[in-house]
């Protein structure tokens, strides 16, 4: 027993939709957000290359800055030797190196990001492209099947 055609186009406009909203769309969202994030993380290293630019030109002169000791309570702290700094890599990892080294390792950090963004980017094409495909599709599967064109041939008399 064969399901009628209007049936069948209607289960497949809901798997379509259920795609979509289940996977396609959550899936568009998290890429956007890690590109998002990972502009964020784009923009502290390249911070962080400037601010360790700015260290070297004082010679590592002794600094005094405002550090937040937590609950918004903050202090003066006096940083003798600038000419070390220790980096939190991520994973609770961190590294001390020269300034001049840190600098360096910020800006291949960012480089690095940047490629992360332009696989994200891309991604998120994809996954515009697909939702579009499939959007296509519903639409289709809702309009019903198609008449069958039915060609009309001349014939010279």
């Amino acid at each position: 027993m064969s399901l009628p055609m209007s049936l069948g186009e209607s289960s497949k406009s809901r798997l379509y939709a259920q795609h979509l909203t289940t996977d396609l769309l959550p899936s568009l969202e998290a890429t956007r957000q890690a590109i998002q994030q990972t502009e964020h993380d784009i923009s502290e290293y390249r911070d962080l290359a400037q601010r360790l630019r700015g260290l070297e030109q004082t010679g590592h002169a002794p600094q005094t800055t405002l550090t937040e000791l937590g609950g918004g309570c903050y202090v003066d702290a006096q940083i003798p030797d600038t000419s070390r700094v220790t980096l939190d890599i991520g994973l609770e990892l961190h590294l001390e190196m020269g300034a001049s080294e840190a600098v360096t390792y910020a800006e291949k950090r960012a480089g690095v990001l940047e490629k992360r963004i332009s696989a994200l980017k891309a991604r998120e094409e994809n996954i515009i492209w697909q939702i579009e495909q499939f959007r296509g599709a519903i639409a289709e599967a809702d309009a019903g099947p198609k008449p069958a064109q039915t060609a009309v041939v001349e014939r010279a008399a």
